[in-house]
């Protein structure tokens, strides 16, 4: 989730003032270096994790990242392997949790204000604009007594700083029951205090694009289709027909050579197998007759 606080008008200025002021030359030069990626990416050890960040950043082309759930005590290979020159972090607990956030200082200027195992906040400048804004990143506990103080850190976080303020990473909480699928109900209680501190600190939700449900626990490996619940019975009614497909038409492949390397293995061995056309005929077909077996003797002898 990302949160963006809301502003009203300065007095006496109208709201197309505001938008000319916005978008200004000056600003459209930065608009290219304000891609920022946060990432749960729950372990950043793989070789799977650095292909997977490699292509996000060849992509996207990031002046600021932030990983979740690194499982990591140093996040200084990160930085240095992906060519970032600005880290701020904290270190995971028994392979739990990790915060890395990694910029480009060619483009930004990150100042670092406060850091406690479930928040980093740190104020953002971006070059070469004169334009400062506090930037919070969570990565929430799993207790409520834990979330509970962080709630009330933003809620102190808004009554001392009136500037520009994004919040986004991993808040551990929901606020409407269509936030999650499956699981454990909604507890309204919970919720309820989360949208009490969103409300009190006037954070609207920036929303998303993509996947309603991004994030499984790898129970049921069907909720990751359940951002579209009218495809599921597609899916199934295709995997149960390719199944039957498969074992009318197409056969076991593997079950049909075992059976013709018994043939080929009794023939080869009859003592009159030298001197029968008949046996080597007969041998000849079931080696070059059946074509899924052919596929596998191509592959056998590297025969492209």
């Amino acid at each position: 989730m990302l949160l963006l606080r809301t502003f009203g008008l300065r007095p006496g200025e109208s709201r197309s003032n505001w938008t000319s002021r916005r978008r200004s030359p000056t600003t459209e030069q930065a608009d290219n270096h304000m891609n920022f990626i946060i990432w749960n990416c729950r372990g950043a050890l793989s070789t799977e994790f650095r292909r997977n960040f490699r292509s996000l950043l060849d992509y996207n082309r990031p002046a600021l990242v932030v990983l979740l759930e690194t499982h990591c005590q140093t996040h200084q290979n990160v930085k240095e392997n992906f060519n970032f020159d600005g880290m701020i972090e904290v270190a995971a607990t028994r392979h739990f949790g990790g915060i890395a956030i990694l910029w480009l200082s060619s483009v930004l200027d990150v100042d670092p204000v406060a850091t406690t195992a479930q928040e980093i906040h740190y104020h953002v400048l971006v070059k070469p604009l004169p334009f400062t804004f506090l930037f919070t990143i969570i990565y929430a506990s799993n207790e409520l007594v834990n979330r509970q103080s962080l709630w009330e850190n933003f809620m102190s976080v808004y009554d001392n700083y009136k500037g520009p303020w994004i919040i986004g990473g991993d808040f551990n909480e929901i606020t409407h029951v269509t936030d999650k699928f499956g699981g454990l109900p909604i507890n309204n209680s919970h919720s309820h205090k989360f949208l009490d501190c969103l409300n009190y600190c006037q954070m609207t939700d920036l929303g998303y694009k993509g996947s309603r449900y991004t994030w499984t626990n790898g129970r049921h490996k069907k909720q990751a289709w359940m951002d579209n619940l009218a495809l599921l019975p597609v899916i199934d009614n295709f995997t149960t027909t390719v199944q039957e497909w498969n074992k009318s038409t197409f056969g076991n492949i593997f079950k049909q050579k075992r059976k013709i390397l018994a043939r080929l293995s009794g023939i080869q061995s009859s003592i009159h197998y030298p001197t029968s056309n008949f046996l080597q005929n007969l041998e000849h077909e079931l080696k070059l007759g059946n074509p899924s077996v052919q596929v596998i003797y191509r592959e056998q002898s590297r025969i492209v």
